[in-house]
């Protein structure tokens, strides 16, 4: 089984020479999964400090992947869907051949500039749940999600064999994301499969591409670049087993639970 990830352009339309460019990748690298960036087409919501209900419903539309030429393989990613609240969620899903299924919505929003997603997004489904997909276990961190480590430890041994990670981040801090990457590959020994997009966020800010791929021993097995905007890899289910045995995987965490709620 093969995974890809990417580098998308910001601004991203379905109907773009970009798009189809993309595409015709896909067809030559023929992946049983393909991860996308976090809610890949049109602009970057959070880049606005006002929630904007008409751009909000925009991007909402943007994201039908239904209509897209996707069916040969199982794509990851997010979309922005309509909260109870008024505002949006991002809801992470898996759509195969069995159709699309939403299996998380992002938990933690930062709040500075280029990124006010506490502004726009809430969370109304908790918890963080692996999604088979045949033999194959997939847990969702969503971009800032990568960072709270401890859930990709829970992914690990709750049966995932791979982590994904759809991003938006900015060029300056892509050596941030691949350290925390690798260490989640190492903590949880699964695969960590990472897209994001590329592109100015702002005068001073872009997006610094950079999807990439880490094997369960914290390895980097691939990156992609404007250049080579998709890379593919071989899933091996046998070695993530081989390291969900290892160091530090199989060490008791009970105790630090414990501790943890007597805090």
């Amino acid at each position: 089984m093969k995974i890809s990830v990417c580098e998308l352009p910001n601004l991203l339309s379905a109907n773009s020479n970009e798009w189809w460019s993309f595409v015709s990748r896909l067809e030559s690298a023929k992946p049983s999964f393909l991860v996308m960036n976090e809610m890949p087409f049109g602009p970057w919501l959070a880049a606005n400090a006002q929630y904007d209900d008409a751009k909000a419903r925009e991007s909402f539309e943007s994201h039908d992947f239904s209509g897209l030429p996707l069916q040969s393989m199982t794509v990851l990613s997010s979309r922005p869907v309509p909260a109870k609240s008024g505002r949006l969620c991002n809801e992470a899903f898996v759509m195969s051949e069995s159709g699309y299924k939403a299996v998380h919505q992002k938990h933690y929003f930062p709040e500075e500039p280029g990124f006010f997603e506490q502004s726009w997004f809430d969370t109304e489904k908790i918890g963080f749940d692996v999604a088979h997909v045949g033999d194959v276990g997939f847990g969702f961190l969503l971009c800032t999600e990568l960072m709270f480590l401890e859930w990709a430890r829970h992914y690990g041994r709750s049966g995932a064999s791979v982590i994904v990670v759809p991003r938006a981040t900015r060029t300056a801090s892509i050596a941030h994301w691949k350290a925390a990457a690798s260490i989640a590959a190492v903590t949880s020994g699964c695969y960590v499969a990472s897209s994001n997009r590329r592109g100015p966020l702002s005068e001073s800010a872009s997006f610094g591409g950079s999807g990439f791929i880490f094997g369960p021993d914290g390895r980097l097995l691939a990156e992609t670049s404007a250049a080579t905007p998709l890379v593919t890899v071989d899933i091996d289910l046998e070695f993530v087993q081989q390291c969900k045995l290892k160091y530090p995987c199989y060490v008791d965490q009970t105790a630090g639970q414990q501790a943890a709620m007597l805090a």
